[in-house]
């Protein structure tokens, strides 16, 4: 089973905790990086650790791993490469784990910093790692000396000395791209940068003349989409429907009864028929049930099978009924990996995970079980950038309508069929 993860602490500690080897390659360990492996690894446990100097590992650090002794061992990387690993493995008894990716010992790598690690169970790939990777490289490290930490002191404060004009230049750049990317030309796409702009964070509460005739621009863009969607759909002779009220068909562009305080996105949808929902409940609207979707955020545009929140749970709760029997949980399982690498599953604001990532049924149901009905949306999505060449001008309704063919079967089986 492979997974990842963004929050390593969380993982990495409860791997630890029973672990009898650990083997880790890091290009960056601090003294809080150290507190955390000592909190959570036993005394009794073999680790053996490989570390860098090529990012600033402070003298402090190297200093505390002089003094460690059997059966702890630190060596230092002496290649002339840049050193930059994030390896951890772990074995428990027979069972191994390791995580690579981003996240070096410390505590911006393990909690505070945007980071990602990839979770690999799999013994044989864990342990053909440590063969044909770890231990090599290890057998090469140099061994940690006080001269060496010594020496390694002096260059380490000349480093520090010039950090806060680097970080200065860095956020300087930041701030030159951000202005970039401000007034990034979108040409021949079907949303342009004033389209992506009128949702802004800092324009999600605003309800002056101008931000309202903006996301009505938006708005008004979105009906032309639906327009051309519906024809489509008719035409493929699909059981689904445009929401019923014309004033309904695309999400609100402006605050009022019902609308959020915050307008984070605009969408339209398509769903059951009018004589389907009346037949369930005479004041039921397409809102409360399953739909697909386009919608557009401030950064990407995004096709969707979702499911409601909050009093939006008739389809929701009849899937996990349904999700109780080992049958309906393999169609589950075998239509949405059929989505592909593209396609990705997100439950009541949970990290989202890529629909192919799940080894099989029992790891699917168990990510999807402790959705809360209610509260958050139980996503499948695709994303898309603005300036992807699948959602220009021209292509954006095939796009669409590719997505949603994909989604068709996913849609039908998380449907509640007994409601026709």
């Amino acid at each position: 089973m492979s997974a990842f993860t963004t929050t390593l602490a969380e993982e990495l500690a409860a791997a630890l905790t029973a672990a009898e080897e650990v083997w880790i390659a890091v290009a960056l360990i601090n003294e809080q990086g150290l507190d955390f492996l000592q909190q959570h690894t036993p005394p009794t446990a073999t680790v053996r650790l490989l570390v860098g100097v090529d990012l600033p590992t402070p003298p402090a650090a190297l200093t505390r791993l002089l003094t460690w002794q059997a059966p702890r061992t630190a060596r230092l990387y002496g290649g002339e490469a840049t050193y930059h690993p994030k390896v951890y493995v772990v074995r428990q008894a027979e069972h191994y784990v390791a995580f690579i990716g981003s996240a070096n010992v410390t505590a911006g790598g393990l909690k505070n910093n945007v980071e990602l690690t990839a979770v690999i169970r799999q013994e044989n790939e864990v342990k053909k790692l440590l063969a044909m990777w770890w231990v090599p490289l290890y057998e090469q490290g140099l061994a940690l000396t006080p001269t060496f930490v010594e020496e390694y002191s002096k260059v380490f404060a000349e480093r520090r000395a010039v950090e806060p004009a680097v970080r200065k230049l860095v956020a300087e750049l930041k701030q030159v791209a951000a202005q970039e990317k401000s007034t990034l030309s979108l040409a021949g796409q079907f949303f342009t940068t004033e389209h992506f702009r009128a949702f802004a964070s800092d324009r999600w509460r605003a309800q002056d003349e101008v931000a309202n005739r903006e996301r009505n621009v938006v708005r008004n863009r979105l009906y032309k989409l639906h327009d051309q969607l519906a024809k489509s759909v008719q035409q493929k002779k699909w059981d689904l429907h445009p929401h019923y009220r014309v004033e309904n068909q695309v999400s609100a562009a402006v605050h009022g009864v019902g609308v959020e305080p915050d307008l984070k996105a605009i969408w339209l949808n398509f769903g059951r028929s009018k004589s389907e929902l009346k037949a369930i409940n005479e004041a039921a609207t397409p809102k409360e049930f399953i739909r697909l979707q386009v919608i557009l955020f401030e950064h990407s545009v995004e096709t969707w099978c979702r499911i409601g929140r909050d009093k939006q749970v008739v389809d929701r709760q009849d899937f996990h009924r349904k999700m109780r029997r080992s049958d309906y949980r393999e169609q589950f399982f075998e239509v949405l990996t059929q989505l592909g690498s593209e396609f990705r599953i997100q439950v009541g604001g949970g990290t989202p995970r890529k629909v192919i990532d799940f080894a099989n049924a029992q790891e699917l149901a168990a990510y999807v079980r402790p959705d809360e009905v209610g509260g958050q949306y139980f996503i499948i999505r695709h994303q898309y950038a603005p300036n992807d060449p699948r959602v220009s001008l021209t292509t954006l309704p095939a796009t669409v309508m590719q997505d949603w063919e994909k989604l068709l079967p996913v849609y039908k089986l998380m449907k509640l069929q007994s409601l026709l």
